[in-house]
């Protein structure tokens, strides 16, 4: 059996061995949660980039223009030449 010193050393030894593990076992999932997360950022940009360059088809609000505007009957039937005189107004 051991002297309580070398008992000391021995569980110092084997807190430093788990500390160790902990650290490396930290890294390893650091590393890999940078590796996933640029993976991500890249496709994320990837895609971004194609959907600008493709354009979508988004050029913003399209609408088409109906006239509204009612055509007037003129009580004025057009002249030999084919042009109509301006239509008489009555003051109101």
């Amino acid at each position: 059996m051991g002297t309580e010193r070398r008992q000391r050393q021995k569980a110092n030894r084997a807190q430093r061995q788990v500390q160790l593990e902990r650290q490396e076992r930290r890294r390893t999932v650091t590393k890999r949660g940078v590796l996933i997360g640029g993976a991500v950022a890249v496709i994320f940009v990837v895609v971004l980039v194609v959907a600008i360059s493709v354009g979508g088809g988004d050029d913003g609000p399209s609408r088409v223009v109906v006239d509204s505007t009612v055509p007037t009957a003129t009580s004025q039937a057009p002249a030999a030449d084919g042009t109509v005189a301006a239509p008489v107004t009555t003051g109101g």
